[in-house]
């Protein structure tokens, strides 16, 4: 059976805006337009992992239910831990922030969801060589924001030697990046169940594409232009 679902695994909305300045935006997508850029993509499993909180996962489940979009959405968040970040799938509820990573870990898994290190070896927002020392259930080993080629490597690297899951994110705040960083499934995953059971089976494939900078900009800037004057 070929990998034919197209997933986003790793997006960010205005849901939790962290600075509440305008133009300041960290993500200039609302849950509506991420759905949207979804279904424009043909991408048909999402994870809307917004930094420690659920609100965005919540109004975009309210928004594919009540049009019946022919989406899996999987309940997901970044979640920021003291030792770095990690995508929280299958979860019910969001992870307390600034937690050890190992206790982070142990109240995802307490969820029966899974820890994926994002972005490991990107500055001090990845969790670095911790990824050697905890209980993580897979790494993120493409970041499409990470343009750094030697720490997508070294994270893939990682996956590698630990024999984890090695997945691809787009980490995207604009629609331009959006699945630019790709996990592809099976036509057999149709719930969270079966999203979460291919993950640990490292049952999919992975495409990547890193955006193109000029494209971001402009998106990120018009993405300000149109939450400030409300277009």
């Amino acid at each position: 059976m070929p990998y034919s679902q197209k997933a986003e695994l790793h997006c960010h909305t205005t849901s939790n805006d962290l600075f509440g300045i305008p133009f300041l935006y960290e993500s200039v997508m609302s849950p509506h337009d991420v759905l949207n850029e979804a279904l424009k993509q043909s991408i048909r499993i999402i994870a809307i992992t917004d930094h420690d909180y659920m609100g965005g996962y919540r109004e975009a489940e309210k928004i594919i239910r009540t049009k019946n979009l022919p989406l899996l959405l999987v309940p997901a968040t970044e979640v920021t831990t003291r030792e770095g970040h990690v995508l929280a799938y299958g979860i019910k509820k969001e992870i307390p922030s600034e937690l050890p990573l190992e206790k982070a870990l142990e109240e995802i898994h307490g969820q029966n969801g899974i820890g994926i290190a994002a972005h490991p070896f990107m500055g001090q927002f990845g969790m670095h060589d911790a990824v050697y020392s905890h209980t993580i259930d897979g790494i993120e080993g493409f970041n499409a924001m990470t343009f750094r080629r030697e720490e997508n490597n070294q994270a893939k690297n990682a996956a590698k030697k630990l024999r984890i899951p090695c997945i691809a994110g787009s980490d995207a705040h604009q629609q331009g990046a959006m699945g630019r960083g790709s996990v592809w499934f099976k036509e057999s995953v149709k719930t969270v169940d079966d999203f979460i059971h291919a993950m640990k089976q490292k049952d999919f494939k992975t495409t990547e594409f890193h955006p193109n900078l000029f494209q971001l900009t402009w998106d990120h800037g018009w993405g300000h232009l149109r939450i400030f004057f409300n277009l």
